[in-house]
């Protein structure tokens, strides 16, 4: 049995997750600015829908991308190689049998596709021919997703997160280049979908290198392993989109009871709350395999230690950025949206859209991610669903009487209510972890950095409230490095005993 120990690679997984993350939300910014500027309306609103429907694209594999990840992780522990080449080729197979099919899809659907886009004529014929380039990439693209949870299943999250970042910046000069040369629309499509295989090719290439015995070979696949796959991704897929699906149903709320400009109002008042998710997003993905490969070696007390440390530091590491977050709320909705002054109710409801992503980051996420990876992820799918149902229910009540405000309300009430009222207890008495432990455990070491964190941040919001006028951007970026720097200093210790004892 091989044993690996997450805490060796979780320095390497977190500090690569960030840095891909920066990169790609830069890289991201400048290439929406050039394009934008570069391509007329008809082009430029073909690209934007193209990687919308490949984001679509990636909710097709319906949870078996974390079935692999799970297969993986197990077998890390059990070395049963025959059983994990059964599940990884009959996914891989499958999806292949899909993607062709969404190929022939995409090529019957083409013209009425573009009929309805109402494509300017002399446009059609380039676009068109974007279109078959972009449904034959994404044909090839979506099998090799799998290899990447490949990786994540052995732990390897940092060469996923390298891979990531060295294609972005492939991505971006070949892309940017490509304009700059005056290639034609489609070919620039076609560089692009080129470029977007990259990962799957290097995560493959990584996978088979560093899994022992791994095979894809058509002999190993089997129906019957997708029936008993899907009974687990299913379920574990809906726990994790619950999520978006609870955002989701506050945006059709909204449009519904209050009309669509309603829900412009929501949405630039939940950015901010989605930005903080996107922060803490990477230790869910960092706790997942490791609870996988620590429930196959029956390892409880391991999982207890992988709940407790990895809940610790992303409480220590979120909760300045909600509070930081929340003092300057205003400015920051007004960088991102260009409002010069907000509504009166926008405040408001990004306070209770925030607090509610943060609530869930410190009691659910972290639980959620071992639990659903721990074989309990159909307890979890109830929970999950009662809460989204719950949500619906408060926001509709509130909505009448409150209107946009009330919506956020119902958000903050059915968060706060089933992460403290349902999967903390229920995280806490699977793992027979005591309340008052738990709680210590969290707290432990942290009030000298959050100390250090008010008496900065309270002085310098009194005395230097950010003005009207200016550069936001910087405004913010200061603040933000004044107050965070020497918290996270302090708290140095607290997030090193997340990977070794001190």
């Amino acid at each position: 049995m091989a044993k690996i120990d997450w805490k060796k690679n979780f320095v390497r997984n977190a500090l690569s997750s960030y840095a891909s993350t920066f990169c790609s939300l830069v890289l991201g910014l400048f290439m929406f600015r050039y394009l934008f500027g570069s391509w007329n309306e008809a082009e430029f609103g073909f690209w934007v829908l193209m990687w919308s429907l490949f984001g679509f694209g990636v909710v097709l594999d319906l949870g078996l991308g974390l079935s692999v990840q799970r297969t993986i992780a197990e077998k890390t522990a059990t070395g049963d190689s025959t059983k994990m080449n059964r599940v990884v080729a009959t996914v891989f197979w499958a999806f292949v049998l899909l993607s062709a099919g969404i190929f022939l899809v995409g090529v019957f659907v083409r013209e009425p596709v573009l009929s309805l886009l109402k494509i300017p004529p002399e446009y059609q014929a380039e676009i068109s021919r974007a279109f078959i380039i972009f449904a034959a990439g994404l044909t090839l693209l979506f099998p090799f997703g799998i290899f990447g949870e490949m990786l994540q299943g052995i732990q390897r999250l940092d060469l996923t997160n390298w891979i990531r970042t060295g294609t972005a910046i492939t991505n971006f000069i070949a892309v940017g280049g490509s304009v700059a040369l005056g290639f034609r629309f489609s070919n620039v499509i076609l560089v692009a979908m080129g470029m977007a295989l990259l990962p799957g090719l290097l995560s493959a290439w990584f996978a088979f290198r560093h899994i022992e015995g791994l095979s894809l070979h058509p002999r190993h696949f089997d129906w019957r392993q997708m029936k008993a796959q899907l009974r687990f991704s299913l379920s574990a897929y809906f726990v994790t989109v619950s999520d978006r699906v609870i955002q989701q149903s506050d945006r059709i709320i909204v449009g519904t009871f209050l009309g669509v400009g309603s829900v412009a109002l929501y949405q630039s008042a939940a950015k901010i709350g989605e930005m903080l998710r996107f922060a803490a997003l990477h230790i869910e993905e960092m706790l997942s395999p490791a609870a996988s490969h620590l429930r196959a070696c029956d390892d409880t007390a391991g999982l207890r230690d992988l709940l407790l440390r990895g809940s610790r530091f992303n409480f220590v590491f979120v909760t300045p950025l909600y509070l930081l977050a929340a003092v300057h709320l205003d400015p920051l909705i007004r960088l991102l949206t260009g409002m010069a002054t907000l509504p009166g109710e926008t405040w408001w409801i990004g306070q209770l859209l925030l607090f509610s992503i943060y609530n869930a980051q410190i009691s659910i996420n972290c639980a959620r991610s071992v639990l659903v990876m721990s074989g309990h992820e159909k307890s979890l799918f109830r929970i999950c669903l009662l809460q989204a149902l719950t949500n619906v229910a408060l926001s509709i009540a509130f909505v009448g009487g409150f209107g946009t405000l009330g919506v956020a309300a119902g958000t903050v009430a059915s968060s706060v209510l089933f992460g403290w009222g349902v999967i903390v207890p229920t995280i806490l008495r699977t793992l027979k972890i005591g309340l008052g432990e738990y709680v210590g455990f969290h707290f432990r070491g942290v009030l000298p950095g959050f100390a250090i964190f008010g008496l900065i941040l309270v002085p310098l919001t009194w005395f230097f409230p950010i003005a009207t006028g200016g550069s936001l951007i910087f405004a913010i970026a200061w603040r933000g490095m004044i107050v965070m720097a020497p918290t996270l200093f302090f708290n140095y210790r607290v997030f090193r005993t997340t990977w070794r004892e001190v």
